[in-house]
């Protein structure tokens, strides 16, 4: 077995939250082979150990800031005072910020290193509300007085009153600023391995569960229909003792990482893994179940994308989407109506994928066992839910 560290980072904002179960967790598998095995996470709402995410970590770090918990009242007052000032506060954030998570991470690595380790690192800073620190608030806003132009979109925002061309130019700077303060933060990260002489045998990951949409189809945030904006993420692999430098120009499922991962650290492969990377498929399958959107599906087949909708509400129905993304990579054109038998071809296709996944299919229930009050509170904290 190759003696080298492994490290997972996470750079948005959640996973999915239910219990493994029978499946295996990499935290597990690598604890099972001997590496220690550590997180630090930013996402207290859906990363809670009470989710039953924490297995096979021996140490398992998940907090809240401190983000006004006891300071509702006078939030928009700090809001409005940081806009002016420009500086924000670490009181305004209920999640830690990157160097928060760089700071906790620097420390254990003393405690982990020279054994072999699995350390997952999740960040939060690119998610809304978008308040990346200086300079990289204005970094991408071309502005004359920042302040002004911030505070002024701000309040004809809340007043209703904004023009969406430019509040969706703002909200672009401000999420490329905070991509580029975290870019700088795993710099940092990264040239503290280096210092410790680890960096060279460490296979890093570094990915995404989802990405933002930012006034596409008149949408906003990851909430919302599966579009290229929430589906494309980064993934980028570093692999131990070796330059290599390349892209797979084929698609390739987030699924794909965990084959991958075990094959390079040469530990044993649970039945039924997806395959491993290199090696993009021409075909892959995408999928989200809310009570609030319903039940999305979406099949890539070569430069073809298939969306279709199933409601779980008894709401009106949407119907299915297909988008040529070589002739029209930003989802302008709808194309289903024009490629009949493209269309037909493809939701077959899905058809067949769902009668050979039906047995994994996730079933949401509304009779679950309620939330625990503070479980709500992180997650309306951190807006996956709206307060009652």
């Amino acid at each position: 077995m190759p003696v080298f560290s492994y490290a997972v980072i996470s750079v948005s904002d959640r996973c999915r939250s239910a219990p493994l179960g029978r499946e295996h967790a990499l935290s597990e598998l690598f604890a099972g082979s001997g590496y220690k095995t550590a997180a630090i996470l930013a996402n207290f709402g859906w990363l809670n150990p009470k989710f039953n995410i924490h297995q096979g970590f021996q140490m398992y770090n998940c907090s809240r800031n401190i983000g006004l918990h006891n300071l509702q009242p006078f939030r928009p007052l700090l809001f409005v005072f940081s806009y002016l000032a420009n500086r924000y506060s670490k009181i305004l954030f209920t999640y830690r910020t990157a160097d928060d998570i760089n700071r906790e991470a620097m420390n254990l690595l003393d405690a982990l290193y020279p054994e072999p380790f699995f350390l997952f690192l999740n960040y939060m800073d690119t998610h809304t509300p978008y308040q990346p620190p200086r300079p990289f608030d204005r970094s991408f806003l071309d502005k004359k007085f920042p302040q002004v132009y911030r505070l002024t979109q701000y309040v004809l925002r809340l007043l209703g009153k904004h023009d969406k061309k430019a509040w969706d130019a703002y909200l672009l700077s401000q999420y490329d600023g905070e991509v580029a303060y975290l870019d700088s933060q795993l710099g940092e990260l990264f040239s503290q391995l280096k210092a410790m002489g680890i960096y060279d045998s460490s296979l890093i990951v570094v990915t995404s569960d989802h990405g933002e949409l930012l006034g596409e189809h008149g949408l906003y945030e990851h909430h919302a229909n599966m579009y290229e904006g929430v589906l494309k993420v980064p993934l980028i692999i570093k692999y131990p003792f070796s330059k290599r430098v390349g892209r797979e120009k084929g698609l390739v499922n987030l699924t794909d990482v965990f084959a991958t991962v075990l094959s390079i650290c040469d530990l044993p492969m649970p039945d039924s893994t997806p395959g491993k990377l290199p090696g993009g498929t021409p075909s892959a399958v995408a999928e989200l179940y809310s009570f609030g959107l319903g039940e999305h599906r979406v099949l890539y087949d070569g430069n073809y994308k298939y969306m279709v909708y199933r409601d779980m509400n008894n709401k009106a129905q949407r119907s299915a989407e297909l988008y040529d993304l070589m002739k029209d990579p930003q989802e302008r054109d709808n194309v289903l109506e024009d490629y009949p038998e493209v269309s037909s071809a493809m939701h077959m296709k899905l058809q067949e994928w769902e009668m050979v996944h039906a047995a994994r299919e996730i079933t949401f229930q509304k009779d679950t066992d309620p939330l625990s009050r503070e479980l709500q509170e992180n997650l309306e904290a951190l807006g996956y839910i709206v307060g009652q």
